[in-house]
């Protein structure tokens, strides 16, 4: 009886609904990519550290210390692009500085991503500016309130720099991020470090993730409708027989 039942599962009608099912969470499983910029830069050829931090997020450079790591984009960069603002394009952000992280995640800001291409796509030109925004409120020239207080890094081709615990003295104005800072100054609270070196950039197209077949809802209405027509089409040749 387990022979026969089991010989009915592996029925020309079973197999077929079973074929195309597979086939058809094959289709839906859509593989997706990114688009990486490496940065690193050189250790750092200056610093200064705070003389007597009391107010914000306070945080000392170190001998060694450089920034690195990277900005993930949710599209290629096109070619023959001159100071394209990528902001829109920027999917993640995972950058040090050394004491401090800087990521795409509440708390931090992208002032400035722009990039230059050459027909190519490789990139020629490239400004970008992270910030950590303590906030709401976002207060400026106000030394003694830790919302006040900006870190930040500043990449170019040509130097590196990088500002913990700055005073803010005045926001950017739109259509740039109002919530970012546009003047920011160091003093007793705060430490700065410097590299005159030009960093290394790389644009590189991530790898492709393993294809994990999943059901949409879509898909699972498919798949009930073919498991109903399979069992349709076995019963009505089973009367038949």
């Amino acid at each position: 009886m387990k022979i026969n039942r089991l010989r009915r599962l592996a029925s020309p009608a079973a197999r077929w609904v079973a074929a195309t099912a597979a086939m058809t969470l094959m289709s839906l499983a859509t593989p997706a990519g990114a688009q990486e910029i490496r940065i690193e830069t050189p250790a750092y050829s200056s610093w200064s550290n705070a003389v007597a931090c009391t107010v914000g997020d306070c945080a000392d450079y170190a001998p060694g210390q450089k920034v690195q790591g990277v900005i993930s984009l949710n599209a290629p960069l096109p070619p023959n692009a001159a100071g394209l603002d990528i902001k829109p394009l920027i999917a993640a952000i995972q950058l040090n500085d050394g004491p401090r992280n800087f990521t795409l995640t509440p708390g931090f800001v992208v002032s400035m991503a722009f990039v230059s291409t050459d027909a190519a796509g490789v990139i020629t030109y490239f400004q970008f500016q992270i910030q950590r925004i303590p906030g709401p409120p976002y207060l400026a020239n106000l030394p003694n309130d830790p919302n006040s207080r900006i870190s930040g890094v500043t990449v170019t081709p040509l130097w590196t720099s990088t500002y913990s615990n700055g005073l803010c003295r005045q926001r950017y104005a739109a259509p740039w991020p109002t919530e970012a800072c546009d003047w920011i100054e160091a003093d007793s609270h705060s430490s700065t470090a410097f590299s005159n070196s030009p960093p290394t950039i790389t644009y590189v197209a991530a790898p492709t993730p393993a294809v994990v077949p999943t059901l949409t809802e879509w898909a699972m209405i498919l798949f009930a409708l073919l498991l109903a027509g399979g069992a349709a089409l076995h019963l009505q040749r089973r009367r038949n027989a």
